[in-house]
């Protein structure tokens, strides 16, 4: 009995279909999504001189202690997924680490080591266009936040150091000095991000499905992203200025 061609087609791509499906669903393993996890870097240097009025090539009390150039922040944020329809809506919180070195000033030269350290925490929310990653491997992130800078500023010998207080006589000239309140706090502020995360699954898929079905996670990101900080307790006349504008590079993990 003779099969036509055309019969025999729907036979011929079925059998290749169900010898193709092992190889298909070994690289298009999903678990559920339900959290993700960051760890970026970005140089950072606090804005603590804008508060004064200097003198063009007059150099702040912070750049003639620490210098001008930028030091790491690490900043490492886990989120729980919101929405996941329209893209990703996530809420979560982010802790960081920062510190310099520097030459604390006594009558005007620096002379004693000196260091400031950082700890700023935050909570966000963040929302990701991922909605087309399949296809385009470039998922636009925005992000706003709460942040709050935990600092201190130690001594050579390790321990916090304190601010002097000056007395002036009646034409503005420092009489005396004498130790003031110690040199840590907390400082208030916000934040708001945008950036660009590449899909690196896009790029090996077979190592992305490996990683899923091991590790449950389901997509690894390359991070690239700007971030606007405004750490001044909104604005207050008494308040360090700890703000900058970062520019974060890492890895993010959809788990």
């Amino acid at each position: 009995m003779k099969v036509s061609m055309w019969r025999a087609r729907p036979v011929v791509l079925l059998s290749l279909a169900l010898l193709a499906a092992p190889a298909a669903a070994q690289i298009q393993v999903d678990t559920s999504r339900s959290n993700n996890f960051e760890l970026k870097f970005g140089g950072y240097m606090p804005e603590i001189d804008s508060e004064f009025s200097l003198a063009e090539g007059q150099r702040g009390p912070y750049e003639r202690v620490f210098g001008g150039s930028s030091e790491t922040l690490t900043l490492a944020v886990w989120e729980a997924h919101i929405v996941n329809e329209w893209g990703t809506l996530a809420a979560g919180l982010g802790g960081g680490y920062w510190n310099v070195a520097g030459k604390g000033i006594s009558s005007g030269e620096a002379t004693d080591t000196t260091e400031m350290t950082m700890w700023p925490v935050l909570a966000q929310l963040s929302y990701r266009f991922d909605l087309i990653q399949d296809y385009l491997p470039i998922v636009p992130v925005f992000r706003i936040g709460l942040d709050y800078y935990m600092w201190e500023i130690l001594r050579g010998d390790g321990e916090t150091a304190r601010f002097s207080e000056i007395t002036l006589d009646a034409q503005g000239r420092a009489t005396s000095t004498a130790p003031g309140a110690e040199a840590k706090g907390g400082t208030w502020g916000w934040h708001g991000a945008i950036g660009l995360h590449i899909l690196l699954d896009y790029f090996a898929p077979q190592m992305a499905a490996d990683f899923d079905r091991d590790a449950g996670v389901n997509h690894s990101y390359l991070v690239l992203e700007y971030h606007h900080a405004q750490i001044d307790d909104f604005g207050s006349a008494e308040s360090f200025r700890l703000g900058d504008d970062l520019y974060f590079f890492g890895l993010a993990l959809d788990l």
